[in-house]
């Protein structure tokens, strides 16, 4: 027991941003300081679910464009290596489809236009808490292992390291699974007339085409806020690789992940 529930009688869940969906999950992130370079932990608890969500539009119509868009790219992250786990359920898929829909359709407006665009705001915050409604009745995907330990490294915002690894995550496993081929359309993708690998390559191109669309990055050398060099970033590549490996999501891959491939997909990116 953490003994959160002896300090409240009630907890109301009031998100300020549109991206976590903690405001649904029992999920929390810590940084274990005692390590060098720190490194993050998740504690898990039903003393952390809220007894009362509130979506108040108030509380994020003014987040400025870069917090829109990084907050957004964890919310897509969380839905996309949801979706895509080997923990899946209708009912998770449900959630999680409907808000990669929301992300794909109005992140963009919220990005772009923010306080003027409210019903994007609306969108987004509902998007936020799907998604977190679905990766909490999973968990989430292995973007959330290699963003952990990329982003707590190199000081990297939590939504622009999951988001860059999210089309990583699924090209790993797309080897052995087809599920994202019903997130086709949703990305604008014609399923008709075409064989696997081609449709694949449309589809994986059509997310990074997204991710791209809102300024979000792709691979490493994108990151403008920290910029990161290719002699510290490869000089780190075995603790990346330690890190991520130690990450409980990993056990949601289709395909069996250990800290080799791990550290061969930081090389990628």
């Amino acid at each position: 027991s953490l003994g959160l529930r002896k300090k409240m009688k009630h907890f109301v869940a009031i998100p300020t941003t549109s991206g976590t969906g903690s405001e649904v999950t029992q999920a929390a992130v810590i940084t274990d300081t005692d390590r060098e370079p720190p490194k993050k932990l998740v504690v898990l608890s039903d003393e952390i679910y809220a007894d009362v969500a509130i979506l108040f539009t108030d509380f994020v119509k003014d987040m400025p464009p870069f917090l829109t868009m990084a907050t957004g790219l964890d919310a897509l992250s969380h839905a996309l290596g949801s979706y895509i786990s080997n923990w899946g359920s209708p009912y998770s898929d449900a959630m999680n489809s409907t808000a990669i829909k929301e992300v794909v359709k109005y992140l963009p407006r919220a990005y772009k236009y923010g306080v003027k665009d409210i019903e994007a705001r609306e969108h987004m915050q509902m998007a936020a808490l799907m998604a977190g409604i679905g990766f909490g009745n999973t968990t989430a995907g292995i973007d959330h292992a290699l963003g952990h330990s990329f982003g707590k490294i190199f000081g990297v915002h939590h939504g622009l390291s999951v988001g860059m690894f999210a089309p990583y995550s699924i090209d790993f496993q797309a080897k052995i699974t087809d599920r994202w081929r019903a997130l086709c359309p949703i990305f604008n993708v014609k399923v008709e007339n075409k064989g696997r690998d081609e449709l694949y390559k449309e589809f994986l191109q059509a997310v990074k085409n997204f991710i791209v669309s809102i300024d979000g990055p792709i691979c490493v050398k994108d990151l403008k806020n920290p910029v990161i060099s290719k002699e510290d970033y490869f000089s780190k590549l075995d603790l990346l690789a330690e890190y991520a490996d130690d990450d409980a999501v990993s056990l949601t891959s289709f395909r069996t992940i250990n800290r080799k491939l791990y550290r061969t997909i930081f090389e990628y990116a």
